[in-house]
């Protein structure tokens, strides 16, 4: 049995693919952002997995204050995760193939809408392999 937080995962995947200019695994959390559903964020400001998990929880984050450590620590809690399964979902280089290619060259082309569908394809890929039953 799988302690997978599927439902809160599906809410990052949600956000990441209607607001793509604001996703970037390549930060825990860029700025302030503003988790509310029908609010886009504000310009310049993204976040990655893990960070869309903390601010959709607590209704924002600010990427200034706190620590990439905490925002990793405080997404492994609340998606369900043990450590192992924290580096296969929130450090895209340790996602599986085809999943880790893809997402870097939509990364090197700046295509946020590709780079959100792939990252998204791997949400469900990963709900899959690590759901269990709840999935």
């Amino acid at each position: 049995m799988s302690n997978l937080n599927i439902r809160l995962l599906k809410q990052v995947q949600a956000m990441i693919l209607k607001y793509p200019e604001n996703f970037d695994m390549g930060f825990f959390a860029n700025g302030v952002l503003v988790a509310d559903k029908d609010i886009a964020p504000h310009c310049s400001t993204s976040a990655c997995i893990a960070g869309w998990a903390v601010a959709l929880d607590c209704g924002a984050l600010n990427g200034y204050r706190v620590s990439s450590h905490r925002i990793a620590d405080k997404a492994r809690e609340l998606l369900g995760l043990s450590a192992g399964q924290e580096y296969t979902l929130f450090y895209s280089q340790n996602w599986d193939s085809p999943f880790r290619d893809l997402h870097n060259e939509a990364a090197l082309k700046g295509d946020d809408k590709a780079y959100a569908r792939i990252a998204a394809s791997y949400i469900d890929y990963y709900i899959q392999k690590h759901g269990g039953d709840a999935a």
